[in-house]
C-alpha cells in the first residue's frame, strides 16, 4: 500500500465514507477508468452492496453526476482498504484477499534497520527490485514445470487463484494459498459469526461422523470451554436467546469438519425436553 501511494498518489478516500459518498466515488472511479481505488483507515467495518458489485462484476453501471443517466463501464480498477480491527460483511469477505497484520510489540517501540519512506518506495530503482523479486517467483514456478497447487482456491476468482496460488506454493512449499482464516487472526471478518461456525465445526469433529442432538445449554457450555463465549453472546442479558438466533440462522447449512466429515446442521421439531439441534452426518466424506 505504501508503494501504491508513493507511485500513484494519495488514497482515494481517508476514513470511512458514508454509503452515498462511497457510491459517488465508485461511479467516478469507474467512469475515469482508475487503475486503483484505495480506502485508508476505514474504521471498524465495511458493508456496501455497491462495493460488492464494483469488485466482482466485469462491468459497472456508473451514474453521471447531475443527470439520471447511467454509463456501462468496464471494471479495470483494483480496490484496497486498510483498517484497525476491521469487520467485513460475509459477502465482501468472499470477494477479497485479506491480510491480517499482527505486531507483538507497540508500534511506537519498534526499531527498524531501514525506514521505507514514500520517496524511497517511489524510486524507479526500488520499483525495479520489487518487479525483479516478483519475476523470481514466476521463474521458479516455470522451472518446476508449472505445477498446480490443489489448495490454491478462491471461490470468487478460481482461475486467478489457481495461477497465483500455485506460483506462491512453488516458491514456499509449506504455504497454503488462500487458506481459510482462523479465529487466531486479528481483525477482519465477523468475530461472532466466525466463533459460532468454529464452535459447530469443532463439536461436530468430536462426534467422528456420528449424528447427535444437542440442547442450547450444551453449545453454551462448549463455547465456554473453548473460550468463545464472549465472542458469541457478548454482554447479552439472554445468552440462550442470542445463541439461539445465531444457531437458527445456520439451520440447513452443510459444513465440513477438519477430519473430512460432512454434516447438515438441523433443528428438529420441538420435543418434550425443549429445543434441540442436530448434527446429521452424510454417509460419505
Amino acid at each position: 500500500m505504501a508503494m501504491l501511494y508513493a507511485v500513484e498518489g494519495a488514497p482515494s478516500v481517508a476514513g470511512k465514507p458514508r454509503l452515498e459518498e462511497l457510491a459517488k466515488l465508485l461511479d467516478a472511479a469507474a467512469r475515469s477508468r482508475k487503475s486503483y481505488f484505495a480506502m485508508d483507515d476505514v474504521g471498524d467495518s465495511i458493508h456496501s452492496h455497491d462495493l460488492n458489485r464494483f469488485i466482482s462484476a466485469p462491468s459497472y453501471q456508473a451514474r453521471v453526476m447531475g443527470t439520471g443517466s447511467l454509463v456501462d463501464c468496464p471494471t479495470v480498477c483494483q480496490c484496497f482498504a486498510t483498517g484497525n480491527g476491521l469487520n467485513l460483511a460475509a459477502d465482501l469477505v468472499r470477494r477479497c484477499l485479506i491480510v491480517d497484520l499482527f505486531c507483538a510489540e507497540e508500534a511506537t517501540e519498534r526499531e527498524f534497520e531501514f525506514i521505507m519512506t514514500p520517496s524511497w518506495l517511489g524510486l524507479p530503482s526500488t520499483r525495479a527490485k520489487f518487479l525483479a523479486a516478483s519475476w523470481a517467483f514466476v521463474r521458479t514456478w516455470i522451472e518446476q514445470g508449472l505445477p498446480i497447487c490443489p489448495d490454491a482456491k478462491h471461490n470468487s476468482a478460481p482461475e486467478w487463484a489457481q495461477v497465483v496460488g500455485s506460483i506462491l506454493a512453488a516458491a514456499v512449499p509449506k504455504l497454503r494459498p488462500f487458506a481459510a482464516r482462523s479465529l487466531d487472526n486479528l481483525g477482519g471478518g465477523d468475530a461472532a459469526s466466525d466463533a459460532v461456525n468454529h464452535l459447530l465445526v469443532t463439536m461436530a469433529d468430536e462426534l467422528r461422523g456420528e449424528s447427535r442432538q444437542f440442547r442450547p445449554v450444551d453449545f453454551l457450555d462448549r463455547a465456554q470451554d473453548m473460550g468463545l463465549y464472549s465472542d458469541i453472546v457478548g454482554f447479552s442479558k439472554s445468552p440462550e436467546s442470542t445463541l439461539g438466533k445465531a444457531l437458527t440462522m445456520r439451520v440447513g447449512r452443510i459444513y465440513k469438519t477438519p477430519s473430512g466429515h460432512r454434516f447438515t446442521f438441523k433443528k428438529p421439531p420441538a420435543m418434550s425436553c425443549g429445543v434441540v439441534y442436530l448434527f446429521e452426518f452424510s454417509k460419505s466424506k
